[in-house]
């Protein structure tokens, strides 16, 4: 009996997961390629080229300045990919280049700026999310990092709802973000990426850690 009900369970827990309009996800292996910027780490795949995963640790240091940098909208080739200049894909397609590590965290440092603008650090994000909900969530990840301290972030891409572009990158069918305090607590969101994601706030997307490690195959 016990074996008879872990089968129907393993049979029927991705259509559960597809009845709720959440993403399977397996780890890409050697697909992947792991590169360390001066502020941030991104762990990007050729296949999707898009970031799996971004991380890296806000600080009040990184966001108390005077004069911060003017948004440069350079958007460039990483030097560690060959071939990584995608400008051209994203024309008319009705997507914009979503940062992962965004460029507000990286305003203080005129020598670091350039490097959130690399492409392994974008996915192709809907306006509605992009420039609504996600950029909500980085604006309060800012003033929870001064008034905490710090914040370790992660963030990323999962699924695949079609490309763009000549050199075919997938549109994620989500976008996740973790962000761990200095207190312990831990806030994770997964928000998916179409225009009804702006129908609701940033905290309508909350998602129990283990849940997240479940649907993205990471370790978070």
């Amino acid at each position: 009996m016990i074996m008879k009900n872990l089968l129907i369970f393993i049979f029927l827990f991705p259509m559960y997961l597809m009845a709720q309009d959440f993403p399977t996800y397996h780890w890409l292996g050697n697909d992947t390629l792991t590169i360390k910027h001066t502020r941030y780490q991104t762990t990007w795949s050729y296949a999707a080229k898009y970031p799996v995963k971004v991380h890296w640790i806000l600080t009040t240091d990184m966001l108390n300045c005077t004069v911060k940098t003017k948004r440069s909208n350079k958007f460039t080739a990483d030097p560690f990919v060959k071939n990584s200049n995608y400008n051209k894909d994203y024309l008319k397609s009705g997507y914009d280049k979503g940062h992962q590590m965004n460029a507000g965290d990286n305003a203080c440092s005129s020598q670091t700026y350039p490097e959130c603008w690399y492409f392994t650090n974008m996915s192709p994000q809907i306006p509605g999310l992009n420039r609504v909900v996600w950029k909500n969530l980085e604006e309060k990840c800012r003033k929870e990092a001064l008034k905490e301290g710090s914040l370790d972030i992660t963030c990323g891409n999962i699924g695949n709802a079609g490309t763009i572009g000549i050199d075919k990158l997938q549109i994620p069918t989500h976008c996740w973000k973790v962000i761990k305090h200095t207190s312990g607590a831990t806030d994770a969101y997964l928000m998916p990426n179409a225009d009804t994601v702006k129908l609701h706030p940033y905290t309508f997307y909350k998602i129990g850690i283990k849940e997240l490690n479940k649907l993205t195959g990471l370790d978070l």
